[in-house]
């Protein structure tokens, strides 16, 4: 009986530890403005991984020109944000380590009007 318990237990701990040190939860909130009256409201905001810029998160931003991220994984990110008829603006790259909560302010970003591709038959 020791001999199967015993074994049991170990596993079992060692698989609580590992889950304890994956939740490194984080929350990554902020506020974008992109002139004094424009706060972008209903772009949309993605959270990327810098290794392969795949799409962690996405929210869409308020009235407020504000979004917020919760249940981060501890990681180096960038933000992308897109709005209709505007093309994408990214941030430079962050880091979330060691930190439970980031506050990051995207101000007076430029964005370009996309252009229209016209397609000829």
């Amino acid at each position: 009986m020791k001999r199967i318990l015993l074994p049991l237990l170990a596993g079992t701990l060692l698989l609580c530890a590992n889950s304890l040190t994956a939740q490194t939860i984080r929350k990554i909130a902020g506020r974008v403005v992109i002139g004094p009256e424009s706060k972008l409201a209903g772009a949309t905001i993605y959270l990327l991984r810098t290794t392969d810029s795949s799409t962690v998160k996405h929210a869409v931003i308020d009235s407020e020109g504000c979004f917020v991220f919760r249940h981060v994984p501890e990681s180096d990110y960038l933000l992308c944000i897109r709005a209709e008829g505007l093309r994408g603006y990214y941030s430079a790259l962050f880091d979330t380590t060691e930190k439970d909560h980031i506050e990051l302010a995207l101000r007076n970003l430029r964005f370009h009007k996309e252009t229209p591709v016209a397609v000829k038959e």
